[in-house]
C-alpha cells in the first residue's frame, strides 16, 4: 500500500468520496490542476484491492465514505502511506484524533468547493512528508545497526585486551619478590610495568564506556541529583581528604534521567575538579544547580542547570572546547588520566537532550556547565555498562 515514492512522475492519488459530484469535482481539480493521476472508487473492498495492486501515492477519502469502514481499514497504514480525510463535519476533536492518528490531513468542505484549491498543494506536501519520515526511520535503522556493531566491536577488543593486561598484572604480582634482591632499579621498572597497565585497563574501560553512550536505550526514572551527588562524594571521600579539599554542595533537585549516567556524569566532573589543583592553594570545589530557560535543550518545558566549580590550575579559554575531545589533555604533566572523562560527560548530556560547556582561566580554576532538560521527550539513547 505504500506510495511509489518516484521521481518526477505524477502522483497516484486513489479518490474515495461518498458524494458523485464531490468525488467527480475532487479528480477533475486533481486531474487539471494538481496533474495527478486520480481514480475514484466506489466502496471500500474495490479500494482496498486497488491499494494493493497498485502504487498509490496518497489516499483522499470521505470520512463516511462507506458508513466510515474505509478510513478504519486505512488505520493501520495512515504511518505508512499519506491519507487525507475531506469531511463536511467541522469538529475540531475528531480533527486532533485522526492527526493524532497518523491521518496526513484534516479538510472539512465547504459548498462552494474552496477546499479544492488547496488539495493539490496538500497531496504534494503530505508525499514529501512521509517520503522524509521514511528517509528518517531507515537512517535511525542504520544507526542503530551501526551502534550495535560498533559495540560488539568495543566489547570483544576490551576483552581481548584486557585478557593480556591480567597477564601483565598478574606476571608483576609474581616478579616483586624476585626483584628484590636486585635493588631499586629493578624495583622502579616494575613499578612503571604495573603503573602501565593499571593505565592501559583505565582507558581500555573508558574505551567501552564512551562506545556504549549513545548506543544503548537505558530506562528512565525521576533521578535525586542530591542523593546522586552524595553518593559521588562519598566514593570520592579518600580522594577529598588526601587532597584536604573544602567541598561546598549545593541543593540539587529532582529530575528524569538515567541514574547510572547521572552518577557517572558528577563523578567525572567533580573527580576531576579535585584532580586539577593547584600545589600554591586548598581546594576548593563548588557544585550548584539552579533551573533555567535555554531554547538548546530538548525536553519539555524548563530546564536545570548543574554547574562544578574549583579554584584548581584552570585552562586557556581558546581550549574549552577541545576539552570534550577524546583523548585531549590539557595538563598531560600534572596528573594522571585517560583524557576519555569529559568526553563521556559530553556523550552523557547530549544523550539527555542537554549540553555541557566549560569556562576557565590558567591558574584561575574552572567551571563546567551541565543544562538538561527537567522531563524527557523520549527515551535517553544511551549507557554506562
Amino acid at each position: 500500500m505504500s506510495a511509489n515514492g518516484s521521481s518526477g512522475a505524477a502522483p497516484r492519488v486513489l479518490v474515495a468520496e461518498t458524494d458523485s459530484m464531490d468525488r467527480l469535482a475532487l479528480l477533475k481539480s486533481l486531474t487539471e490542476r494538481g496533474g495527478c493521476v486520480a481514480r475514484g472508487t466506489a466502496s471500500t473492498v474495490e479500494a482496498l484491492r486497488e491499494l494493493k495492486d497498485t502504487p498509490y501515492d496518497a489516499v483522499i477519502a470521505d470520512l463516511d465514505f462507506d458508513g466510515g469502514r474505509l478510513i478504519t481499514a486505512l488505520e493501520g497504514v495512515f504511518r505508512e502511506l499519506p491519507v487525507i480525510i475531506v469531511t463536511d463535519r467541522d469538529d475540531g476533536g475528531a480533527a486532533s484524533r485522526f492527526i493524532k492518528k497518523g491521518v496526513c490531513e484534516y479538510v472539512v468542505k465547504d459548498v462552494e468547493r474552496r477546499y479544492l484549491l488547496g488539495l493539490p498543494h496538500t497531496i504534494q506536501q503530505a508525499i514529501l512528508q512521509m517520503k522524509m519520515d521514511r528517509a528518517l526511520r531507515e537512517t535511525m535503522r542504520e544507526i542503530e545497526r551501526s551502534n550495535q556493531a560498533l559495540e560488539q566491536f568495543a566489547a570483544t577488543a576490551s576483552h581481548d585486551l584486557q585478557s593480556p593486561l591480567s597477564n601483565i598484572e598478574m606476571a608483576g604480582e609474581l616478579l616483586g619478590p624476585l626483584l628484590e634482591p636486585m635493588g631499586e632499579k629493578a624495583q622502579h621498572l616494575l613499578t612503571l610495568i604495573q603503573r602501565s597497565a593499571r593505565k592501559m585497563r583505565a582507558l581500555v574501560q573508558n574505551i567501552l564506556k564512551l562506545s556504549h553512550v549513545g548506543t544503548r536505550v537505558p530506562a528512565l526514572e525521576d533521578v535525586d541529583l542530591g542523593e546522586v551527588l552524595g553518593e559521588v562524594l562519598g566514593d570520592l571521600e579518600a580522594q577529598v581528604r588526601q587532597s584536604g579539599a573544602r567541598v561546598h554542595a549545593g541543593a540539587l533537585i529532582t529530575l528524569q534521567a538515567n541514574r547510572t549516567l547521572a552518577y557517572e556524569l558528577l563523578l567525572n566532573l567533580v573527580g576531576n575538579a579535585l584532580k586539577y589543583s593547584r600545589p600554591d592553594a586548598a581546594v576548593e570545589v563548588a557544585i550548584a544547580g539552579e533551573a533555567v530557560s535555554d531554547p538548546e535543550v530538548d525536553g519539555l518545558g524548563q530546564a536545570y542547570a548543574i554547574t562544578v566549580r574549583d579554584n584548581g590550575i584552570g585552562f586557556a579559554p581558546e581550549l574549552a572546547r577541545r576539552l570534550f575531545e577524546p583523548f585531549f589533555r590539557v595538563h598531560e604533566k600534572h596528573c594522571e588520566g585517560t583524557g576519555i572523562g569529559l568526553a563521556i560527560c559530553q556523550r552523557i548530556a547530549e544523550a539527555h537532550g542537554g549540553r555541557i560547556w566549560a569556562e576557565g582561566r590558567p591558574g584561575e580554576g574552572a567551571a563546567f556547565h551541565v543544562v538538561l532538560p527537567l522531563r524527557q521527550r523520549r527515551e535517553v539513547k544511551s549507557s554506562v555498562a
